[in-house]
């Protein structure tokens, strides 16, 4: 029979999980400002009083069109019904029915 170890693996990933966890935070704490100086540069001054302002105007998607007007789709009906004639008209006919089904 085996005997059971003095400090189980269980004990063991734990202690590490805290010691990683610890490792992370001391190092987040030093970056953060904790006595570690860390030579960032300076944002650039940006001037937005010389620049123009683009004013946008209040739309709906609805009224929103690029290019030529939108074409009407036809309803889900109509393509189900032509479907349902393609697949009648397929008969049996496994590569047919598989057209019909691309087609529409």
């Amino acid at each position: 029979m085996r005997e059971e170890p003095v400090i189980s693996g269980a004990v063991l990933k734990g202690a590490l999980v805290l010691l990683v966890a610890g490792g992370l935070g001391v190092g987040a704490y030093a970056l953060a400002g904790g006595g570690i100086d860390v030579d960032l540069p300076d944002l650039p001054e940006i001037d937005t009083t010389t620049e123009s302002v683009t004013n946008l105007e209040e739309t709906t998607l609805e009224a929103t069109t690029i290019g030529d007007e939108p074409v009407p789709q036809p309803s889900p009906q109509d393509d189900l019904n032509k479907l349902s004639k393609c697949i009648e008209a397929a008969g049996s006919d496994t590569d047919r029915i598989f057209a019909c089904l691309d087609k529409y």
